[in-house]
Parts: C-alpha cells; structure tokens; sequence
C-alpha cells in the first residue's frame, strides 16, 4: 500500500514533514534540501495504521450497535386491505356483466367442423354451379 499524507515520503527525501516545518520558520534558507528523519517517518506511519485500525474498530462496533437495535424492534405487521363498500360490490358486478356482453359481441363465434361428412361441400349447402341454374 502506497502510503499518503504527512510522511509520506521516503526517508532522505526533501518532502513531508521536515519541510512543511522549514517552509514555516523564516530562518532557513529555501535552496537547503531538508530531510525527514526516519525515525519521525516511521513513527507517522505507525500513527496512520493505528487511526485506520481504530476507524475500522469504530465502525464494526457502530454496525453491531445498529443490527443489536434492529434486531430489538418488534416486526411490522402489513395492514389488511380495506373491505369494499356495497357500491363497489354493485360497480364491479356492473362491470363484470358489461365485460361479457363486449366479449360476447366481439368474439365471432367459432362453426365446429369436425363432425362434418366428407364430401366437396359442407352438409345442406348446395354446388356453386345449382346457384347459377
């Protein structure tokens, strides 16, 4: 893991921390290349694992804390739905009769020509050519 923040240059380096403190001080010359220790780099980098331990910590204690409170809430029950008036009866029924009378007026009925005789045309019809005569 690459590390970021104060520090996080490698030891011998003229950033982080020792040249924030320089750049602050008006004493020291700009040109003078200013190294981190590697004591204090070291110690910096100790500091951020233990703050990225302890927010982790922090945050599995919180999520434990929230499923304790979740898990002490009584359920929810789902509402039954309302019961529908004598008006509604009536307008349903209503409408259940207008939907078959569109149905029956729609739908063409349907001729069963299975239990036809064989023969070239249908049973009680006469030849095209009789029609003509």
């Amino acid at each position: 893991m690459k590390p970021v923040g104060l520090g996080a240059a490698a030891p011998g380096v003229t950033s982080g921390v020792a040249s924030i403190l320089a750049s602050a001080s008006a004493g020291a010359p700009a040109s003078t290349p200013i190294h981190d220790s590697p004591m204090l780099t070291q110690q910096i980098r100790a500091l951020q694992t233990a703050l990225r331990a302890k927010s982790l910590e922090c945050s599995k204690l919180r999520g434990a804390a929230m499923m304790k409170e979740l898990k002490s809430l009584h359920p929810l029950k789902p509402a039954s739905p309302p019961k529908p008036s004598n008006e509604i009866r009536k307008i349903q029924s209503e409408l259940s009769k207008l939907e078959e009378n569109l149905t029956n007026l729609v739908i063409v009925p349907v001729i069963d020509i299975s239990r036809r005789k064989a023969g070239p045309y249908p049973v009680g019809s006469h030849s095209p050519l009789e029609a003509l005569k």
